[in-house]
């Protein structure tokens, strides 16, 4: 008995597709069709890959061939000698993954309002780049920054995810940690109501209070001149270094994300001066008031006792 068979076998190339990207361990899937299949072989570039008789798929470790473009065909053979050959698939293998990095913010850093979240990443056969902020993920492929309005969360502790991955599923993380501060600090001139509108002279304390999570510093304005109070709760005013006049003080509380809390200005009038000159003044009446009294008293004596001596002279004669 002769079988005579003149049909090539029935090829069919399934997955992955033309032009795909893989890496690591990929699965290969195909087909034939062949009543006196002799032999089915996987080519990749030509050359041998595997014999895959018997089998519709193969386990690809292709961390064992060069990344790059490859070619894959699938060939089978008939006991009567009929080939046939898939079309030629073009695979590309990547098996590095891509770069990615948060520039800013840096780890643990406090920030606060809009924010410009900046990164950097690469990859050659980029698919996508992802910001996930909470639970929300923003797209950012071809871009290397990102607007983050942080007064749409609650202020608290949050992390920032950078996710890159390229076309073969090779993916790249990079985080930051970061704390959202949107509260303003809030501060107080405790002896205000003592002080507003009143006259000073001297010394004076300036009584202060300041809280906030994560303040920076603290600044006590005179006029136009700063002076850090940051970790004090009084301050002691020389108002003699200051002229004569109005003066307007506030206290201005600064916190590490930027908001900024304020007193309401303290409005005071110094009379250094015009004190001193008051005092000058009385002691001046009284020193002359003392000094016209003992004067006045002496030349009384002087006065008297001239009299007396003169009215001795004049009786001498009329004795004799």
């Amino acid at each position: 008995m002769v079988v005579v068979d003149s049909t090539s076998p029935e090829v069919a190339w399934m997955s992955p597709s033309n032009g795909s990207y893989i890496s690591g361990i990929a699965k290969l899937i195909f087909d034939y069709q062949d009543s006196n299949v002799r032999m089915a072989i996987l080519l990749v570039d030509g050359r041998t890959l595997a014999n895959v008789t018997g089998k519709t798929a193969y386990i690809w470790d292709t961390t064992a061939t060069a990344d790059g473009e490859h070619i894959l065909t699938l060939m089978v053979l008939d006991e009567a000698g009929n080939t046939n050959i898939t079309l030629p698939t073009i695979l590309n293998i990547d098996n590095i993954a891509p770069t990615a990095g948060i520039v800013t913010p840096d780890e643990g850093q406090i920030i606060g309002g809009l924010y410009n979240v900046s990164f950097t990443y690469y990859d050659e056969n980029l698919r996508n780049a992802t910001l996930k902020i909470d639970a929300t993920v923003y797209t950012v492929t071809d871009a290397t920054g990102f607007i983050l309005d942080t007064m749409e969360l609650p202020d608290g502790n949050y992390t920032i995810i950078l996710t890159v991955i390229d076309k073969a599923g090779n993916i790249n993380e990079d985080a930051a940690t970061i704390i959202v501060d949107n509260t303003d600090p809030e501060v107080n001139m405790t002896n205000y109501a003592e002080l507003n509108e009143t006259e000073l002279t001297g010394i004076v304390i300036i009584e202060l209070n300041a809280s906030d999570n994560n303040l920076n510093n603290v600044l006590l304005y005179i006029d136009a001149a700063a002076f850090n109070v940051t970790g004090l709760y009084s301050y002691e005013w020389n108002t003699t270094e200051v002229g004569d006049g109005t003066h307007t003080i506030r206290f201005v509380a600064y916190d590490k994300a930027g908001n900024i809390g304020e007193t309401s200005p303290l409005t005071v009038k110094t009379v250094n001066v015009q004190e001193a000159n008051e005092e000058n003044y009385v002691a001046g009446r009284d020193f002359g008031l003392t000094i016209g009294a003992i004067s006045g008293l002496a030349i009384g004596l002087i006065i008297g006792f001239a009299l007396i001596v003169a009215s001795r002279k004049k009786r001498k004669p009329s004795e004799t």
